[in-house]
């Protein structure tokens, strides 16, 4: 967990969370994980396979959480990501990153196009990544 932990803390943050923050994961994860999937219905076998391969490919990371926000938001590696989220948001030392300064109109625009071109094509090569994973795993 603490390897995951580090990945989607620099995913998230752009930098390792530390070691506390990686414990407050796991427990989180092991709290909170078995009430939600008991809420909700049977989660696939191969979301597992997804965060194995996100978090042992850093790389994929990104795309296959596009991919996963638009065709299976309640995935689990989206769970997790929320999850990590939140403790590090709930880290006193990690609140400023939160809370940024406001920007002019001209810069929130460009800021907005470049995330949008960016989410496309992490949404179209995330949904290769997710096709490859779930098909290589059946």
């Amino acid at each position: 967990m603490g390897v995951e932990a580090r990945v989607f803390g620099r995913y998230l943050m752009g930098e390792a969370p530390s070691d506390e923050l990686a414990t407050r994961y796991a427990r989180a994860c092991a709290t909170l994980l078995p009430r939600i999937e008991a809420a909700t219905p049977a989660r696939e076998t191969r979301d597992e396979a997804v965060v194995r391969i996100a978090v042992t490919r850093p790389w994929t990371l990104g795309c296959l959480e596009a991919a996963c926000a638009l065709g299976r938001p309640d995935a689990l590696l989206r769970r997790k990501l929320l999850i990590m989220a939140a403790v590090l948001e709930a880290a006193p030392d990690r609140a400023e990153w939160f809370i940024k300064d406001r920007t002019g109109a001209a810069e929130a625009v460009w800021v907005l196009a470049l995330a949008g071109l960016r989410s496309g094509a992490r949404v179209f090569i995330g949904g290769i990544l997710l096709a490859f994973v779930r098909g290589g795993r059946g």
